[in-house]
């Protein structure tokens, strides 16, 4: 692949190259293996939860409700596919978040309060690449500390920041479907997707020429769904139910741009 210089921004022996959440190749991970040959399993072993593991230095291991799995560290808000059981990888990968959020703190200080996906790949014993993406839940959007082109995104020309914005949303509400386990979704998210939803039920039934993507009957049925959410709280498991619950969430929410937002005058 050609890299174009616009696109990747080189310090040191590392190259940054930002990218959107939607170029994210969800299913097309490399599994990683615990090791090759005989492996002895421990007398008296006890597992725990499968979906969800502890490793060392921070590090959580956690699984979608798709089954793809995913490394979290909280401390440093750090989101990775890389195996950080390999040591090599693990200590490239704080290397490219430190080097990040020092460079955008210089402007930046609520940089650490901010999710960032990274994916290192070694390049030569000496170089190395790092994908990433910061998300601002805030704001809902992702966004990055090197200055970067629009077309190299994949994303359309815009006239004005909430063109930007309306381009940008649908990739928050993909970083959110790909990486659910560990989120909290505000619950004003609930509420003012189910206002979206009952607005796109009444322009179905009062407009022929509607333009909503989901039909009435999906509506209520979406309706239906989040309002059960909702009035049961959180389940007690978040596992699950919250994962389904935000998959759900991320699903319609792509719309909602087509929908109410619109531009301002």
């Amino acid at each position: 692949m050609v890299r174009r210089k616009s696109f990747t921004h080189v310090a040191l022996n590392l190259v940054f190259t930002p990218v959107l959440p939607s170029s994210i190749p969800r299913y097309d991970q490399t599994v990683a293996h615990f090791g090759v040959g005989k492996q002895v399993i421990p007398a008296n072993l006890r597992l725990g939860d499968p979906s969800s593991g502890r490793h060392g230095d921070g590090w959580t291991y956690l699984v979608t409700p798709e089954g793809d799995g995913y490394f979290y560290h909280a401390q440093f808000r750090i989101i990775t596919y890389n195996d950080i059981r390999n040591a090599s990888i693990e200590r490239r990968l704080l290397e490219a978040n430190r080097s990040l959020t020092e460079l955008a703190s210089l402007k930046d200080i609520q940089i650490a309060h901010c999710e960032a996906f990274i994916d290192v790949t070694v390049e030569t014993s000496l170089t190395y690449q790092a994908k990433y993406y910061f998300v601002d839940h805030g704001s809902r959007h992702p966004f990055w500390v090197h200055e970067t082109r629009a077309d190299d995104l994949g994303l359309p020309t815009f006239e004005s920041l909430d063109d930007l914005k309306n381009a940008l949303l649908p990739e928050f509400w993909n970083h959110i479907e790909y990486f659910p386990t560990h989120q909290i979704i505000d619950e004003t998210y609930e509420y003012e997707l189910v206002a979206i939803l009952r607005h796109g039920d009444t322009d179905n039934m009062t407009s022929p020429g509607s333009t909503f993507p989901f039909s009435a009957e999906e509506c209520r049925y979406h309706v239906q769904t989040l309002e059960g959410f909702i009035a049961a709280g959180r389940l007690p498991s978040p596992d699950y139910g919250q994962q389904s619950h935000e998959s759900d969430i991320s699903i319609v929410m792509d719309f909602e741009d087509l929908v109410l937002i619109g531009l301002k005058d």
